[in-house]
């Protein structure tokens, strides 16, 4: 099966603020809190917009903004003070173009990288295209546009690409042999043009149970000739080598989790899609932050609750009050030991979109929150402090 699903994270960027001058505590729990240290408005709008990437050295922000339906990308550089560094009209055609839909974008040697369905194109500082790689895979699964699943990671002393981009394998979703064949994510060499399974599930994965899950994603963080890496829906955490051999892994420890547990594999799984059952847990981020994982996610709702809430037959279903009971939660992980307690995301945050080099994490705005459209967009910028840094 191929297919497209399109996520679209809700944001426009542009000039500095000091709205958050001082520092407030977002949350203050077990040995780590999570505090705002600052933030970016932004007058200009764009559309939905997604930070894809930071910079490794200057921690210049990479965004990828919608301008409207069936538009152009634009490819948006900010500095870490919110000054607009480059911008980059993407065009869905041209000699420039890597497609009409961007799948993601990273800082890439002196340059940059932009992976569209079936390409990574390769530019200069300027935007100037210095390569294009097809991506020759058999895909059996979900891309997602405008994702954070185009990294770069350091191999045998070179940049190589790691992407999210679907199992290469000629099995199909609904046969127990996909998922044994299936790989995390994909190690590709721009040099030799050559694309490399990297990671898999493990032997008593839920993915390896005899059932069907339709919709796989891996969220990956590479660091220090390592990845970390976890399936959407699972509750593992991957820590993988340069060429994507597991050298341990992590069972989560969530407060509580519903897994989902697959569909019937073969014909018999299509009915089962329509039948009432638990909303599933889901893995929504993960970010390295100076040896520390920072995992959100949602614990999904017991079927009885849910159909409580919205009734038998959807008719009371209100999308505001569904996320009220399924709110987007944060844990913080160090050596595979839960360091924080629970952390509930503020209503504000859409998410926490990436980290940076210098320890900062960045949260995008939930304009839906709030009471009326702003005139600006607010990006924040966070940090991770021992608990004893409690601000009043």
């Amino acid at each position: 099966m191929k297919s497209i699903y399109f996520l679209l994270a809700v944001a426009s960027f542009i000039t500095f603020s000091c709205e958050e001058s001082a520092e407030k505590l977002v949350t203050q729990s077990g040995n780590y809190s999570l505090v705002i240290t600052d933030s970016i408005q932004i007058d200009r709008m764009l559309g939905y917009s997604t930070i894809v990437a930071t910079h490794p050295e200057n921690g210049n922000l990479l965004l990828l903004s919608n301008i409207g339906p069936g538009q152009n990308t634009m490819v948006l550089i900010i500095s870490q003070r919110g000054e607009i560094v480059k911008e980059f009209e993407h065009l869905k055609e041209g000699p420039t173009s890597a497609g009409s839909n961007l799948i993601s974008a990273t800082f890439f040697e002196d340059g940059y990288a932009i992976m569209g369905v079936g390409t990574i194109v390769t530019y200069d500082a300027d935007f100037k295209v210095k390569k294009r790689l097809k991506i020759s895979l058999n895909l059996g699964g979900v891309i997602y546009s405008n994702s954070k699943h185009l990294k770069v990671i350091e191999k045998d002393g070179r940049s190589h690409f790691l992407i999210a981009y679907g199992a290469k394998t000629e099995k199909t979703i609904i046969q127990a042999e996909y998922y044994d064949e299936y790989n995390l994510l994909t190690l590709v060499d721009p040099e030799s043009e050559t694309f490399e399974s990297y990671g898999a599930f493990h032997e008593a994965s839920m993915y390896r149970s005899g059932k069907a899950f339709y919709f796989i994603r891996t969220l990956f963080e590479p660091f220090d000739g390592k990845t970390k890496a976890i399936a959407s829906n699972d509750t593992v955490l991957y820590t993988l080598d340069d060429i994507g051999n597991e050298l341990s892994r992590t069972n989560i420890p969530f407060d509580e989790y519903i897994m989902f547990k697959g569909y019937s594999l073969g014909e018999a799984g299509y009915p089962e899609q329509r039948e009432m059952r638990d909303v599933p847990g889901e893995i929504l981020g993960l970010l390295q932050v100076e040896n520390k994982d920072v995992i959100s996610y949602k614990s999904g709702i017991l079927l009885d609750k849910y159909l409580d809430l919205v009734g038998p037959n959807r008719e009371r279903y209100d999308r505001n009050e569904v996320n009220k009971a399924n709110p987007q939660k944060v844990i913080i992980l160090k050596d595979g030991e839960l360091v924080s307690d629970v952390l509930s995301l503020p209503e504000k945050f859409i998410e926490l979109s990436v980290s940076d080099s210098f320890g900062n994490i960045w949260a995008t705005q939930n304009v839906s929150a709030l009471d009326e459209e702003p005139d600006v967009v607010t990006i924040y910028k966070l940090k991770i402090v021992p608990a004893k840094s409690k601000v009043q």
